[in-house]
């Protein structure tokens, strides 16, 4: 019982954060201030997190491929992901210093 619990935990949290991420692209603009940039920081880590437990999980020798993702032992995937998060992070950084030079 408590290993399912665990599941439905880090599932609700990739669910919860993909969520915050879609309203900060749906929304856009509206969302401002240092509170939606917490936010967003915040979402970007728990990314960031998971996806470097990810790639221990998936370089570790006693994991299976069968129970991984897409069955594949070698962290391709997770590491795209790692690095979008950065960049994503990166780009907002970027685009809210050069937006806040032009005021």
């Amino acid at each position: 019982m408590r290993l399912d619990t665990k599941a439905f935990q880090g599932k609700a949290g990739e669910i919860t954060v993909g969520l915050v991420l879609l309203d900060f692209f749906v929304l856009g603009r509206r969302l401002r201030g240092p509170v939606a940039d917490a936010v967003f920081y915040l979402t970007n880590l728990v990314i960031v997190v998971s996806m470097l437990v990810a790639v221990y999980v998936h370089l570790h020798p006693n994991v299976p491929a069968e129970v991984l993702p897409f069955q594949s032992k070698p962290p391709v995937v997770t590491l795209i992901m790692l690095g979008l998060a950065l960049v994503n992070a990166w780009l907002r950084r970027r685009n809210t210093t050069s937006v806040a030079a032009w005021a």
